[in-house]
């Protein structure tokens, strides 16, 4: 329905304002989207992916009227292709101006799904969140477990006390401090 409203292109000769671009609009999805919550990836992972030869960045740049948004990139996927011919969308990033109006986030699953068919690839991967609109687009979802292993449950409390309160109880800030002073003590009792 939209797909007239853009440009798509795979990135070619990226420059530094290219990557300062695309990590602004990956910064913009890591900062609404707290489904698949990770820590925030180094903008030298972006020129990084721009080198690596198995990646393919695709852009959707707007075509408008409006001169100040003709041309304007809202949308970029970093993708690979892996060595038994699947395409895996690894990161994205989007103008959330153009969310609604424009359907930028399932133009840029669309137009995925046309490169992927270009390219001849076997499966496509599509990543963990959004499901449902993925769905619409015949993707079915995958169940994934993921384990950790805690060394340290004094941290994980205290975390877990700030995200219940917002704030350490007096204890937990003695706690803490006693801590600071001794790491070697408190390491010691634990593997006593």
């Amino acid at each position: 329905k939209h797909q007239s409203l853009f440009e798509v292109e795979i990135a070619k000769n990226v420059t530094e304002d290219d990557i300062e671009k695309w990590y602004e609009l990956y910064r913009n999805v890591k900062g609404r989207n707290f489904e698949l919550n990770t820590f925030i990836f180094p903008k030298k992972l972006f020129a990084a992916m721009a080198k690596n030869k198995n990646c393919e960045i695709m852009q959707l740049r707007l075509k408008s009227s409006n001169p100040e948004d003709n041309g304007k990139i809202v949308a970029v996927t970093f993708n690979m292709i892996t060595v038994s011919k699947a395409f895996c969308g690894i990161i994205i990033g989007m103008d959330y101006n153009f969310l609604k109006t424009h359907n930028v986030y399932k133009q840029t699953l669309y137009q995925s799904l046309l490169r992927a068919g270009k390219l001849n690839v076997k499966k496509i991967f599509f990543g963990f969140t959004a499901s449902d609109i993925k769905r619409k687009f015949g993707a079915k979802p995958v169940p994934q477990v993921a384990y950790f292993q805690m060394q340290d449950n004094f941290s994980l409390s205290v975390i877990n006390s700030i995200a219940n309160t917002g704030k350490l109880t007096e204890a937990e800030k003695k706690s803490i401090a006693v801590n600071k002073e001794k790491p070697d003590e408190k390491k010691k009792e634990v593997e006593v």
